[in-house]
């Protein structure tokens, strides 16, 4: 696959999966308000009949002011990442959220990462290119220096003259005493060696992009595959104990808010951390030339 065409893959998967990061961004703080909003109301009827002191139901007042402001981003994130989305798509109606569909976590690619980083390096757009002049350099070379060597003329002819034929022929050699094409063969040899030099430095870095690469997806989507057991679960469970213990009247209402927050932000990390394997494993395999299936 061409580097150009690579690259406007990883830019349409980008902007999808900003537009899905956005969209269950969106989706946690709209659940998150709403279970604000049924703790703000049993609140308020706590300090309306005396209680719950009215600084706790300011502290909730402020946390679902906050929920507000990160909900109008939200919505404006999600909109500008459809904008963008839709029109590389080339789509003649706007896209809307309901349409895209979140993407499984992929497997990456089977294989040593550093065999399959040196694989990926060696088919390089911008390495095949440096090779390519390297192997241009190359042949200029070859010629300027077999120009040292004389070209041998072969002349010959016939006339005829006061009823007599006469036959000519001739060897034509030049002599270089002085100009032995040194200049044009200095030139070509450090042209040459410049190339070989591009090769190795595209190489090096193709390399060290290809590791970073494959050592990100096979780092990310083996901590994907944990992400709900090792961080989703545990922060739910500690949310529904706080709001089990508030309906009870047993909590700190700040152990409630950090509770409230804790989810939220795991959710968000969850959902963020599938989506960068997922991209991921996705340039890994398109760094080996391998299609993309949907």
């Amino acid at each position: 696959m061409a580097q150009t065409d690579r690259a406007l893959v990883m830019e349409t998967v980008r902007l999808f999966m900003d537009a899905v990061r956005s969209r269950e961004w969106l989706g946690a703080l709209e659940s998150n308000r709403e279970g604000l909003d049924t703790l703000l109301r049993a609140m308020t009827s706590r300090v309306r009949e005396g209680y719950a002191a009215e600084a706790d139901l300011a502290k909730f007042q402020a946390e679902s002011a906050r929920v507000q402001t990160q909900l109008l981003r939200a919505r404006l994130d999600l909109a500008r990442s459809l904008a963008q989305l839709a029109s590389l798509m080339q789509e003649p109606v706007p896209l809307r959220a309901g349409q895209l569909t979140e993407p499984a976590l992929r497997p990456i690619p089977a294989g040593n990462p550093a065999e399959l980083a040196a694989k990926a390096a060696a088919a390089s757009p911008e390495v095949l290119a440096a090779r390519a002049r390297s192997a241009r350099a190359a042949e200029a070379l070859a010629l300027e220096r077999a120009r040292r060597v004389p070209d041998l003329n072969v002349a010959g002819g016939y006339k005829r003259t006061a009823g007599f034929d006469t036959a000519v022929a001739g060897l034509m050699i030049a002599i270089p005493l002085f100009d032995r094409n040194k200049q044009a063969v200095a030139i070509a040899a450090g042209d040459r060696a410049a190339s070989l030099s591009d090769v190795a430095a595209a190489e090096a870095r193709a390399l060290a992009d290809a590791l970073v690469v494959f050592d990100a997806a096979a780092a990310l989507g083996a901590l994907a595959a944990r992400v709900d057991d090792e961080l989703l679960r545990p922060a739910e469970t500690v949310r529904t104990a706080a709001r089990s213990a508030f309906r009870e009247g047993a909590t700190d209402i700040l152990v409630l808010v950090d509770a409230e927050r804790v989810y939220v932000d795991a959710r968000r990390e969850a959902v963020q951390l599938k989506l960068d394997a997922i991209a991921a494993a996705l340039e890994a395999r398109l760094l080996l030339g391998e299609e993309i299936v949907r």
